[in-house]
């Protein structure tokens, strides 16, 4: 308060913000004074600004997978999310390629980074990333025992082929 003369009062000044808006973003002219009224003086408030300024978000937590094929779909999983989070994936991080479509991988690939990014309009990006590694299955051919007669031809050869997932397949299997 400036331009009281002597001892002249317009009472206890309070301050406050007009409007409840909560969101990121700068909203002019809403802070604002209240005081008693003097006849002595024409009073003008020059009203401020307000900032609401983006708060830092929780932890990501990115757990990696890391498994042996199996024919299912695996990816990363992302936890630590708030309300209005927006979760975004690369595999590149190099800000073309993001997209909101988790990436899942059935085949085997060896630590493949994915690149997650957190959007909030009032929460402050957060980032990380983790990997997906997916290791071949074991698969086993068994070869049948056989047995011939000397000098005889030899008996048709057989096995077995077990490990396979679903309708995978490693071709014909000769014996």
């Amino acid at each position: 308060v400036t331009g009281l003369i002597g001892s002249d009062s317009i009472g206890t000044v309070s301050y406050s913000r007009t409007g409840s808006d909560e969101n990121v973003g700068t909203y002019p002219n809403v802070l604002t004074a209240s005081y008693t009224a003097n006849s002595n003086y024409t009073v003008t408030v020059n009203n401020g600004d307000f900032t609401i300024t983006p708060a830092t978000g929780a932890d990501l937590d990115i757990t990696s997978y890391s498994g042996i094929y199996d024919g299912a779909a695996h990816s990363i999983t992302v936890s630590g999310l708030i309300t209005g989070d927006t979760l975004w994936y690369s595999l590149t991080n190099n800000g073309t390629d993001w997209t909101t479509t988790q990436p899942d991988f059935t085949n085997v690939t060896s630590a493949t980074t994915v690149y997650v990014k957190v959007t909030n309009p009032n929460y402050l990006d957060r980032t990380g990333s983790g990997t997906v590694t997916i290791t071949p299955a074991p698969v086993t051919i068994t070869v049948t025992d056989a047995s011939k007669v000397y000098g005889t031809s030899d008996p048709a050869f057989s096995g077995s082929v077990t490990g396979l997932i679903g309708s995978d397949s490693i071709g014909t299997v000769s014996y």
